[in-house]
């Protein structure tokens, strides 16, 4: 799975309210989501609408520490 980190908690909520709205449709039992009015197969789902990950800056407003994965 693709995954988006970004230090924004705005872009964050953003970003997952994205792929939580996203319409679908199912075609002869197979799910296809809408983009642009074209209908894409569900693998390519989070290629278009990848999962966004908060990562807070520290204290110090530097990158994370080595807590984080990166």
């Amino acid at each position: 799975m693709k995954q988006q980190i970004t230090h924004s908690i705005s872009e964050y909520i953003q970003g997952n309210e994205k792929r939580k709205n996203v319409h679908w449709v199912i075609k002869d039992g197979v799910a296809f989501f809408e983009l642009d009015g074209f209908l894409h197969p569900e693998k390519d789902f989070d290629y278009f609408y990848p999962k966004y990950q908060y990562k807070p800056f520290n204290e110090k407003g530097e990158s994370p520490g080595k807590s984080y994965d990166r």
